[in-house]
């Protein structure tokens, strides 16, 4: 004999209970659980999704389009850069929602896409083809890892290196004496274009001579000059910053931004026995930018020395010939800041016999 329907409904519950999260010692909290079902179809590396900060021998930048491009097979557009956005909360510096959006947007049409739903919870990619509609770019070299152990050597070796990079510089500059503008002058003889920036996503490329009485309110530069005014950029549109639009290599620039300033100038000062330095510039902040004359070297040449600095905690991010750099003697605003110049030797900024002896 069948019990009553009330019956049924009364038993209901005791058969539920094991799967019941707040009699499981689960979170009974709605979000939570939200946010558990919306994790259960991403790989493991994925679902562990961590800082920045937290990896290896990769900048921010990088690390943003790298698992934007892992994304994108599982995630809708507002969805990465919402995860994004709580990844690189605490990674050591502030990260624009627009660098985040740019990511996203860039690493879109190199992205991943499942093979099949079958496939969907090992993670496995099939690599989505487009047709190419933009210039094709040569693909940056592998640098591999910092070597923690070399850098605590060098280190150990040069305590003072930040003092002595000061000393050893043969122009002091002074902000009484010196100005943005005439440090440009000896960078860049002659009258080139320029792509300068107060923010990363705020630019335009001027003659260096009409930059004559405003360089020094500027943040940041690309460490080469410009072929022309405006060039196609990676989303195929027009803008003041491009591979496109940037000449031959003059300078290959160096961050180094982990560590002390003593470590900095210790690795900046290692590398000088290799390729000329011609100028050290503070970013008014935690970081030393060190630029060496490169005009006219082997592509092979700026890879191998790139990648020494790389070991020694340089960011990968300033290999790109676009990448903006700080500007010598420009102003940081969020910092109130001036960025002070701690090293400047004007005679290497022409080519010399012995570069990059690497």
């Amino acid at each position: 004999m069948n019990p009553p329907p009330e019956t049924k409904a009364a038993a209901a519950p005791a058969r539920t209970t094991a799967s019941n999260p707040k009699r499981c010692g689960q979170s009974s909290n709605p979000n939570d659980r939200l946010q558990r079902r919306k994790l259960t179809d991403l790989p493991k590396f994925l679902r562990d999704l961590k800082s920045p900060a937290t990896g290896e021998g990769i900048g921010v930048h990088n690390w943003l389009f790298r698992m934007a491009l892992r994304l994108h097979a599982y995630r809708d557009h507002q969805a990465i850069v919402a995860m994004l956005s709580a990844a690189v909360k605490g990674c050591g510096r502030d990260v624009p929602e627009s660098e985040i959006e740019e990511a996203v947007v860039n690493s879109k049409q190199y992205a991943y896409k499942l093979s099949g739903t079958s496939n969907r919870s090992k993670g496995s990619y099939t690599t989505a083809r487009k047709q190419p509609s933009k210039p094709q770019v040569q693909a940056t070299p592998k640098w591999g890892k910092r070597n923690a152990e070399k850098i605590a050597v060098i280190a150990a070796a040069d305590p003072n290196a930040f003092d002595a990079l000061k000393y050893s510089s043969p122009v002091k500059v002074s902000e009484n004496l010196h100005d943005a503008a005439c440090i440009l002058e000896r960078l860049f003889p002659g009258n080139p274009l320029l792509s300068v920036a107060i923010g990363k996503y705020d630019f335009v490329t001027l003659l260096r001579m009409e930059l004559k009485g405003s360089a020094r309110l500027y943040s940041y530069l690309v460490p080469s000059a410009m072929t022309k005014r405006q060039g196609y950029n990676k989303k195929g549109k027009l803008s003041y910053r491009s591979l496109d639009a940037t000449g031959p290599r003059m300078y290959l620039v160096t961050e180094f931004d982990q560590g002390d300033k003593d470590t900095q100038s210790a690795a900046i000062r290692y590398l000088a026995r290799y390729a000329p330095l011609a100028v050290v510039v503070d970013s008014a902040g935690k970081s030393l930018h060190a630029w060496w004359y490169c005009k006219g070297q082997q592509e092979e040449r700026l890879i191998r020395f790139f990648r020494l600095a790389h070991s020694l905690g340089a960011d990968p991010a300033t290999w790109s010939r676009c990448q903006l750099v700080r500007m010598p003697l420009g102003w940081r605003d969020e910092k109130n800041a001036r960025q002070h110049v701690h090293f400047f030797d004007p005679r290497n900024t022409e080519a010399r016999k012995g570069q990059f002896a690497v």
